[in-house]
């Protein structure tokens, strides 16, 4: 198969970085090539053409050879693509299924970008309601200027202003109550109890008019019951606002947790540029290419690795490339799909890898595709992030608002417990304390020092590694030979 220069090229430069040395293979006679794969020895490769035999058949067959004669019952699908000629039926069907797939998709991402707009507002919200608060908070601690701004913004939003000759403005511009604005910002208490209080004693030590001290009494009297409200009122609309914030965030989450799937569906219905540009392809022709791949080892060994009990893994990649015939026959109970006819290209290749090699294979993998998701991820995430520190910060917050909630719940349920059950736990304490003294204390042994002249954890790592590697390259050995063999019997070829 003659692929995209610019891919092959790529992938092989991505495992030279990573796996030091690519594998090079006879791609035709006399004629040797480096492929997009780490060097091996363990390798297998034949050419299966039938235009009788389904060509769904040879994948599923070779699953269930490594699944169940050899037991490589973990299976990682890493490639999946096809390309079909522009004039060819199946190219008609796919590109049907893939409109309906995109049509579904614009109407998610047209309400998420709505949403991420309205959190926008919800921040910014929250942003002004806390900078009330803050001027409420500052005033209580005996901030003159925040006592001050609060009084301000009371006489602009509750008076009215100098517009209104009742407030406290308008009536010194317009009745002469000129010295009233500034008793009226001087004062500072505490609550609206104490306006009574403080007044009387200005009448009593005869200081201001009392005509002025009596509207002074009313004017302080309104204001610090109008901000006592407030304070309770924004609190509690910060709270229901910091609620909906977190509501509209996770809604967020779950219309894209709804997204990717289609948007995934999308990236595999989409025509594969590097199948669709081989010379095999030809638009006039009922041709498709199709690209699988997978790798096979097995899960128990997988999953002692990760908990470091095991270092080594047995691991054999197949790739499937095929060139078919693709024709579409009619079901009854759904509808019009492809039978692939044709030829397919079967690579085995056998690997004794660590965790972390078989990690740097997948990434390489994942790089050498077009990840849809992962760019549309990164431009919500920086939409997100565009909101600042803010958006975070009320979130953790209501994280940490649950789950100091939750402990003190635990601590009451604690303390209910122990207070049932303290009796006991005192009598049995007091038994242990006069049986103690009875039994002798045994002393303790260093074991590090009692098995030191047997045992070396350096060498004994050493020969443990080499087994292990030795075990995991017999069983890629024996997969990989047996699987080639059986598949061969299986389809009447020649083998010995």
């Amino acid at each position: 198969m003659d692929f995209d220069t610019d891919y092959v090229e790529k992938g092989i430069e991505l495992i030279k970085k990573e796996f030091g040395e690519a594998h090079v293979i006879e791609s035709a006679k006399g004629v040797f090539s480096e492929t997009n794969y780490p060097k091996t020895d363990k390798f297998h490769r034949l050419v299966f053409q039938s235009y009788n035999l389904p060509m769904e058949e040879p994948y599923y067959s070779l699953i269930k050879i490594l699944k169940e004669d050899f037991s490589f019952d973990k299976m990682i699908k890493i490639i999946d693509s096809f390309a079909a000629a522009e004039g060819s039926s199946f190219f008609g069907v796919s590109a049907q299924r893939l409109g309906i797939q995109q049509d579904k998709v614009s109407q998610y991402l047209a309400t998420i970008g709505k949403m991420i707009k309205d959190m926008f507002q919800i921040v910014r919200e929250l942003r002004i309601i806390d900078e009330r608060l803050s001027l409420y908070e500052k005033s209580k601690k005996g901030d003159e200027s925040a006592e001050v701004t609060l009084k301000g913004t009371w006489i602009d939003l509750v008076e009215g202003g100098a517009k209104n000759p009742a407030s406290v403005f308008g009536m010194a511009s317009e009745l002469g109550f000129a010295i009233l604005p500034d008793l009226f910002f001087s004062i500072n208490l505490k609550s609206a109890d104490e306006v009574d209080a403080r007044i009387k004693k200005m009448m009593d030590n005869n200081e201001f008019n009392p005509s002025v001290l009596r509207v002074v009494a009313r004017k302080l009297k309104s204001y610090y019951t109008w901000k006592e409200h407030t304070y309770k009122e924004l609190k509690t609309r910060r709270k229901f606002t910091l609620r909906y914030l977190k509501q509209h965030y996770d809604t967020i989450q779950l219309y894209l947790s709804w997204v990717k799937p289609y948007i995934d569906t999308i990236r595999q219905l989409q025509m594969n540029n590097k199948l669709k540009n081989d010379v095999e392809v030809v638009s006039a022709f009922e041709s498709a290419i199709m690209e699988l791949e997978f790798i096979a080892t097995k899960s128990d060994i997988y999953y002692k690795v990760k908990s470091g009990n095991k270092k080594y893994l047995p691991v054999v990649i197949v790739n499937l490339t095929y060139r078919t015939r693709p024709s579409m026959s009619f079901s009854q109970e759904y509808q019009r799909g492809p039978i692939h006819v044709g030829r397919v290209e079967i690579s085995l290749r056998g690997y004794v890898w660590t965790n972390k090699e078989l990690e740097k294979f997948l990434k390489v993998r994942r790089m050498e595709q077009f990840e849809l998701i992962s760019s549309y991820d990164a431009d919500i995430k920086s939409t997100l992030e565009a909101l600042g520190d803010d958006l975070e910060k009320y979130l953790e917050e209501l994280e940490q608002e649950k789950k100091s909630k939750n402990e003190s719940n635990e601590e009451k349920k604690e303390e209910e417990k122990i207070k049932y059950t303290d009796p006991f736990v005192s009598l049995f304490d007091g038994f242990k304390e006069l049986f103690s003294s009875l039994i002798p204390k045994m002393p303790k042994i260093d074991k590090s020092k009692a098995f030191n002249w047997f045992n070396n954890p350096e060498e004994i790592k050493k020969l443990k590694d080499k087994d292990e590697k030795k075990s995991a390259s017999k069983a890629v050995d024996v997969a990989l030979c047996k699987s080639y063999e059986v598949f061969k019997k299986s389809h009447r070829m020649l083998a010995w």
